[in-house]
């Protein structure tokens, strides 16, 4: 599956509310989060953010830690419901 990595779309902009922690993610963390609802990979996170992809996995860790979720479906839920990506 072949996803466009542009850096410039996974910008974090759309608002954030205080539910779940998204407050206190960093912007890398939030495009990270962008990233994995997106369905990428670790590597494709890091082609996209031009970091590795352990340097992804540290990110992806620490969203998950910070949002107290455990998998992808669940990152994939809070960015849809906090509009962090559109609902297609």
């Amino acid at each position: 599956m072949s996803y466009p990595l542009n850096l410039a779309s996974i910008s974090p902009t759309a608002p954030l509310t205080k539910s779940a922690g998204l407050s206190d993610l960093t912007d890398r963390e939030k495009q990270v989060l962008i990233c994995i609802a997106r369905g990428y990979s670790r590597r494709e996170i890091g082609i996209a953010l031009e970091i590795s992809k352990n340097t992804a996995a540290t990110h992806i860790a620490s969203v998950y830690r910070k949002l107290d979720i455990g998998s992808i479906a669940e990152a994939t839920h809070l960015a849809i419901r906090h509009g962090l990506i559109p609902l297609m």
